[in-house]
C-alpha cells in the first residue's frame, strides 16, 4: 500500500510539472514587423510593428490575440491549436494578391492557427497565382 501511495504521488507531481511547463511555454508572446498594411478577419491593419499569443500571460491554449504595439490597440484573432515545437522560428504567412495582404497562418513552436481568406477581402484583386510573404517571429 505504501508503495501505491509513493508511486500516486510522484505520477501526480510530475503531471503537475508538465502542465506548468506546457502553459509556460503557450503563454510566450511573439513579435515581428510587418512592412505592409494587412488584413485579418475582415479588419485593416496599418504597417507597424506587432505582438502574437494568448491573450494573457496565465492563459492556457486558445484566445490569441494581435496587438499593434504603437498605439496599444489589441484584437481578438482566434482560437489556437497546439504548435510545433520542433519549428526554431515562428512565421506570420501572408498571401498578397494585387496590393492586399491577407494573413493567413500564424505558425509558433507553441501554437498555430490558420485563416480562412474571405473571397470579399481579396475581391477586385484577382491574379493568377498570389504571392506568399513570409514574416519571421522574434
Amino acid at each position: 500500500m505504501k508503495r501505491f501511495i509513493v508511486k500516486t504521488g510522484l505520477l501526480a507531481a510530475a503531471a503537475i510539472f508538465f502542465s506548468f511547463t506546457a502553459n509556460a511555454q503557450i503563454a510566450r508572446q511573439y513579435t515581428a514587423e510587418i512592412p505592409f498594411d494587412f488584413v485579418v478577419k475582415d479588419k485593416t491593419m496599418a504597417a507597424g510593428n506587432y505582438s502574437v499569443g494568448p491573450i494573457s500571460g496565465n492563459s492556457a491554449l486558445g484566445t490569441i490575440t494581435l496587438l499593434d504595439k504603437k498605439n496599444g490597440g489589441k484584437f481578438v484573432i482566434g482560437q489556437a491549436t497546439l504548435g510545433s515545437e520542433e519549428m526554431k522560428v515562428g512565421k506570420l504567412t501572408f498571401v498578397k494578391n494585387g496590393s492586399t495582404y491577407v494573413l493567413s497562418r500564424i505558425a509558433t513552436p507553441s501554437f498555430r492557427m490558420n485563416f480562412k481568406p474571405r473571397t470579399d477581402s481579396l475581391a477586385g484583386n484577382r491574379q493568377a497565382v498570389p504571392e506568399v510573404v513570409a514574416i519571421n517571429l522574434k
